[in-house]
């Protein structure tokens, strides 16, 4: 019996005890599902970009462990312990420590904004969706200038979030990304309850995204981020020093191939459409 404790979301803490299965196994992280594909666990190393759902080991044992998830015989979730048999041994991954990705800010300071929006300038980056992040920060030359608008208005808001869900490449479609990043702005300005349920009725099935954007998206309706995104959030409500952004936009863009520019572009999109900025 191999045991190991864990890093984890204190909002596993509230799962029900039952059978998990390997979701996806990639080259630093793996997920675990349950039989809904939904939630996912998410389980890694690397503790300075915590995510909802994670899981984080120490990295020997993570990449220990990594190697033989795919011969998992069986995976077993209870009383804050997720037991996982392989071909080759059993493991014990107790989560002893957790942490909290819940958004706690609740406004946006507008000199923090323009100067969010300044720094973005100088992101020379293209995203998921075949366009230079550049095109996004002008409302009046945005070349999703309908789509986004649609965001804005309670009877076109459906199909604003048609457009975007699922569009684009990746294990979180570029769209799906832009979704999230554009409800943390909504949760710190007002939420709209119209966005809300178009995206929730978007992610009921999965017909239209991954599961791995299904799940990401969840969490952001019940206000839960990325840690690098929430710092972001902070940095909008006041924290910290006026220049500390260029370090919080680079942090939030190093993840996956476009997914970290492309929830920027989301957040700096609601500035302009739905802030007015």
């Amino acid at each position: 019996m191999r045991k190991v404790q864990a890093y984890a979301d204190q909002d596993l803490l509230d799962l029900e005890r039952g059978d998990w299965f390997v979701h996806s196994v990639f080259k630093h992280t793996f997920n675990l599902t349950d039989r809904q594909h939904n939630p996912l666990i998410l389980v890694a190393w690397d503790q300075s970009k915590l995510f909802p759902g994670g899981v984080y080991i120490p990295k020997a044992e993570f990449y220990e462990l990594l190697a033989q998830i795919n011969d998992a015989q069986s995976i077993r979730f209870a009383d804050q312990l997720i037991e996982i048999t392989t071909a080759t041994e059993t493991w014990q991954i107790e989560l002893s420590k957790t942490y909290d990705v819940s958004l706690k800010a609740t406004k946006i300071d507008g000199t923090r904004a323009q100067y969010l929006l300044g720094a973005a300038q100088q992101l020379n980056k293209m995203t998921g969706l075949n366009q230079p992040f550049q095109a996004l920060l002008s409302k009046a030359a945005s070349p999703f200038q309908a789509e986004l608008t649609w965001l804005t208005e309670a009877a076109n808001v459906q199909r604003g979030v048609d457009f975007f869900a699922g569009r684009g490449r990746g294990l979180t479609p570029s769209g799906d990304d832009l979704l999230l990043g554009w409800l943390l702005i909504d949760w710190l300005v007002e939420p709209t309850e119209s966005l809300h349920q178009a995206i929730r009725s978007k992610i009921a099935t999965d017909r239209y995204t991954t599961d791995i954007s299904r799940h990401y998206l969840n969490h952001a309706l019940n206000k839960r981020f990325s840690s690098a995104v929430l710092k972001i959030a902070d940095y909008l409500s006041g924290k910290g020093a006026l220049n500390d952004i260029d370090e919080l936009l680079h942090d939030a863009i190093d993840y996956g191939n476009t997914s970290g520019i492309d929830t920027i572009s989301g957040i700096v999109s609601a500035l302009l459409f739905k802030v007015h900025l």
